[in-house]
């Protein structure tokens, strides 16, 4: 009989453990002393209830990434940000697999086959950046 390794469910359980206090503890109603826990799924807006990846901005927005979209939540509202007819703003794909803020605030969107998407904060949108296996640079 094989035995399952438990690695994998400690370091989920490490990695939970380690985010930081603004993830376990929201601003639900934009006020920073009145923090309390926010439940968010599909019944909220949330695009999709399984969360692939999650980061928090300079704003104090959270970014969840899902398979269904990427969702911006600012502690009242959530935003949805999808895949759509337009391929020089929108992401590049709705499976959203990670999410980077950078120290000077940049939100980057890692894609399972649509490419890494940086968001543009003055228009709402995304610039994609796709592989092409044709171009050596």
């Amino acid at each position: 009989m094989k035995r399952s390794h438990p690695f994998p469910t400690f370091v989920a359980i490490l990695a939970l453990a380690t985010l930081p206090l603004p993830f376990t503890a929201l601003p639900a109603s934009g006020a920073h002393n009145d923090r309390r826990f926010v439940s968010l799924g599909v019944e909220e807006g949330l695009s999709d209830p399984n969360i692939e990846a999650l980061a928090l901005d300079q704003e104090n927005r959270l970014w969840i990434g899902t398979i269904e979209g990427l969702n911006r939540y600012d502690g009242t509202t959530v935003k949805i940000f999808r895949r759509g007819d337009d391929l020089d703003t929108d992401l590049g794909s709705n499976l959203i697999s990670s999410l980077l803020v950078t120290r000077s605030g940049t939100l980057w969107v890692g894609t399972r086959g649509g490419g890494l998407s940086r968001y543009q904060p003055v228009t709402d949108s995304f610039e994609t950046f796709r592989n092409d296996p044709l171009d050596p640079t």
